[in-house]
């Protein structure tokens, strides 16, 4: 009996030894086969997604993308080995999906993992005169990142509610993600011609015109709603530099008593003014202006810098040569590079392309 009980307390005495000295301990064993992905979601552009491959046995690892896609090789070896795939865009109104497989064939070990490609993004844009001209240069800043799809409906002298009735067929068909509204207010269809341009009766027709385009979208399933504002006129213009700013502000009151909606509000018009939101013929040329070969700075010397022309002589469209050729019914355009035109079109994407975090961001800043 004592044998016994000095046989049973050298044991566990041996065991709390070991439990101190922490053999006791158990891990989990390593996956045979890992495969880790650089990114598994990209945007509308689609891009390179580079895969690391692991493995805690040497071995030859096969790899498959399903559906079939560009792969720098199909066949490495799996400790430490880094493999490309490459994703093409999607165009589509669903995300794609795409399951790589990897396959040690000497240890039978496998891994998976799935790779998404969303959908481009949808931008609708919809303007008058100014966003007939600018809308290239719209077109232009968006499509320069591969993820946005752009539908332009411009025609010089419409007002918004000009496109009320064909704007449900756009949404159920174009399925838009941000919808881009640039109207400075002109009264030159009867549908805008409600009081006196400027007066409380217009301004109020603006408003509701304004909120029933935004519902057409927000209810087909569109994230953002900008509209646009214009920019200052010229100093001629006495009863437009009091209107345009008033239908501006319109716009603004509509998102400011639907805060719960996403509405906002693009001051467009600031990225051709001068100080203060004053009116600029001219202004100093653009870094992108300046490198590009040939150069687009085209507008001479002013105040020791090098300037372009912002603004039609005289009026306030944005084209630099004057009237009858400054600007020309749909299709054409103006017939030359247009600064102006430029700086507004890229100032309406710039907070398209920040909100979906899509770049390049245009630089509308002087060097």
């Amino acid at each position: 009996m004592i044998r016994r009980l000095l046989a049973a307390l050298s044991l566990l005495g041996a065991l709390l030894l070991a439990s101190i000295a922490g053999t006791t301990s158990v891990s989990a064993a390593s996956p045979p086969l890992t495969a880790s992905a650089s990114a598994q979601s990209l945007n509308g552009a689609g891009g390179i997604v580079a895969l690391t491959l692991s493995s805690t046995q040497a071995g030859t690892c096969q790899i498959a993308v399903s559906p079939a896609a560009s792969l720098s090789t199909s066949s490495t070896g799996c400790q430490g080995s880094v493999v490309t795939v490459l994703l093409p865009p999607n165009g589509s109104l669903a995300a794609r999906s795409y399951v790589v497989s990897v396959r040690n064939g000497s240890t039978a070990a496998t891994a998976s993992l799935q790779l998404t490609v969303n959908p481009k993004r949808r931008v609708l844009f919809y303007g008058d005169s100014f966003g007939h001209e600018a809308a290239p240069y719209l077109s232009q800043s968006l499509l320069a990142t591969g993820a946005v799809r752009v539908l332009t409906r411009t025609f010089p002298g419409t007002a918004m509610c000009s496109w009320l009735s064909s704007m449900p067929a756009d949404a159920a068909s174009f399925h838009p993600n941000s919808v881009i509204l640039e109207f400075k207010g002109t009264q030159f269809v009867p549908c805008a011609q409600v009081g006196s341009w400027g007066s409380p009766a217009f301004l109020a027709a603006v408003r509701s015109v304004a909120l029933q385009a935004a519902m057409i979208f927000l209810n087909a399933g569109a994230h953002h709603i900008y509209f646009v504002g214009a920019a200052t006129p010229p100093p001629s213009f006495t009863l437009a530099a009091t209107v345009i700013p008033e239908v501006t502000a319109a716009y603004a009151q509509v998102a400011a008593e639907n805060l719960t909606l996403p509405i906002k509000v693009i001051d467009a018009g600031a990225a051709i003014e001068g100080a203060g939101g004053t009116y600029a013929a001219t202004l100093p040329c653009l870094a992108s202006e300046l490198a590009a070969v040939p150069s687009l700075c085209t507008g001479g010397v002013v105040a020791g810098l090098a300037s372009n022309v912002v603004r039609t002589p005289g009026e306030e469209h944005f084209c630099p040569v004057p009237w009858p050729n400054s600007y020309v019914l749909p299709p054409q355009g103006c017939v030359t590079y247009s600064s102006g035109a430029y700086r507004f079109g890229a100032a309406m994407a710039v907070p398209v392309l920040v909100q979906a975090h899509l770049g390049p961001i245009p630089v509308l800043t002087a060097p």
